[in-house]
């Protein structure tokens, strides 16, 4: 129903519409709630929240979708300055990118177990669908080539990974170690090039100065440094 509180209800046994979503193995439906507002942290009389109910009864993707949902309130809440802050800690204009970053997650496609057509007569059985985090470096990294301004202020995104990691296990209604686990090692990655960048660019003003000095000392020993340099560039595409 559109309009209507994603938290609203007073089932008697406590379970919220996002339980429901859950228990039903709906992961569209879980998505739309978690947009809408709903609480990941609500709990029915068995004290069970969505997820749990959800991995009781073996709904593997809306666990998935559940666990690695992050409200944007949580990435925007660092880019608004806080009491005894001058400035916030998260320029507003990287609140969208670092959102984008940590929501990647990827999809994997149902497959067909075969194994049981190998050793027993018994059709295959389907597999679902599951999500995972998709924390690779090249990923992180293709992120952060198409979007100058993350790439930029990557240090300052460190640090608020690092702070939502800690926030995140420092729960105190309801510890989630995915997300902790998640934004830990996206920090790790993003800190890494940040590192590998530094060290590309000193490198970079390094062989300029290299070239200035070379050209300076005349045209032969700038031919011979040409020669040697399109010899290391054969080596490179050698494909054995």
């Amino acid at each position: 129903m559109q309009g209507a509180d994603a938290n609203g209800g007073e089932h008697e046994h406590g379970y919220s519409a996002l339980h429901f979503a859950a228990l039903s193995g709906n992961g569209d439906a879980c998505r739309a709630l978690l947009e809408a507002g709903a609480r990941t942290d609500a709990v029915n009389t068995v004290k069970r929240t969505p997820a749990q109910m959800a991995a009781f009864v073996g709904n593997s993707v809306c666990v998935a979708i559940i666990n690695n949902f992050v409200p944007r309130e949580d990435v925007h809440y660092f880019a608004r300055r806080q009491p005894l802050e001058d400035e916030p800690k998260l320029p507003p204009k990287l609140a969208k990118p670092v959102h984008k970053l940590v929501m990647s997650v990827r999809k994997i496609a149902s497959v067909m177990k075969t194994v049981f057509q190998i050793f027993v007569s018994s059709p295959p059985v389907r597999l679902s669908a599951t999500l995972q985090m998709n924390t690779h470096p090249v990923r992180v990294a293709l992120i952060l080539k198409r979007d100058p301004d993350l790439l930029e202020g990557a240090s300052v995104v460190c640090r608020i990974l690092e702070l939502m990691s800690d926030r995140e296990f420092r729960h105190r209604r309801d510890v989630n170690e995915v997300l902790s686990l998640k934004f830990h090692v996206l920090h790790y990655v993003l800190a890494d090039i940040v590192r590998q960048k530094k060290k590309f660019e000193q490198k970079r003003k390094e062989e300029e100065g290299e070239e200035v000095r070379v050209e300076n000392m005349g045209r032969k020993k700038k031919k011979k440094k040409n020669q040697e340099n399109h010899k290391h560039q054969g080596n490179i595409i050698l494909p054995y």
